[in-house]
């Protein structure tokens, strides 16, 4: 079967693979709607739906792979615990939206408090964790704050912790 993507509006173009199971979500209609009228041809079997991206309306394990670009960044805007607990609450969803042996992925502008929380959340699943830090685009060359990839792999089933992966929601930090 094809993988089964989530991704935010802005990632699906034109270009996007034709056998691939692709769901696009953002909280904003707005841009639900602008990228639908500007897709919905040349993907037509790609599903938009406005959405919260810390409680979806979907089932566990529903994704094989997981999008997020800024969408973190803009939930733990600042270092305060409400911020915290909000940004914990989309990994934790994230997590639980990511099927067995799944990956999601943060593009993320690093910011040392979204950083840290972000790898402790994950870290307290047992994923996997890799960094990659792309070249940044030439508006951003000189930014105190660099583009950053996390890749995070969820052990697929049967595998070792699985068991400590399942269902549990991540706590806030």
């Amino acid at each position: 079967r094809p993988p089964r993507l989530l991704l935010p509006p802005i990632l699906v173009h034109d270009d996007t693979a034709a056998s691939t199971d692709v769901m696009s979500i953002d909280l904003c209609a707005g841009a639900i709607k602008g990228q639908l009228s500007a897709h919905a041809r040349a993907r037509p079997a790609c599903r938009w739906r406005v959405a919260d991206m810390t409680a979806t309306p979907f089932p566990a394990a529903s994704f094989d792979v997981l999008l997020d670009k800024g969408g973190l960044d803009a939930l733990h805007a600042d270092d305060s615990p409400a911020a915290g607990a909000v940004a914990a609450a989309a990994v934790g969803e994230a997590a639980r939206l990511t099927a067995p042996g799944g990956t999601y992925a943060v593009v993320t502008l690093g910011e040392p408090h979204v950083l840290s929380s972000f790898l402790a959340l994950l870290r307290l699943r047992g994923w996997g964790v890799s960094l990659a830090v792309p070249p940044p685009p030439p508006d951003m060359a000189g930014a105190a704050l660099q583009p950053l990839v996390v890749l995070a792999s969820r052990e697929a089933e049967g595998e070792k912790g699985t068991g400590k992966e399942a269902g549990a929601p991540f706590p806030a930090v």
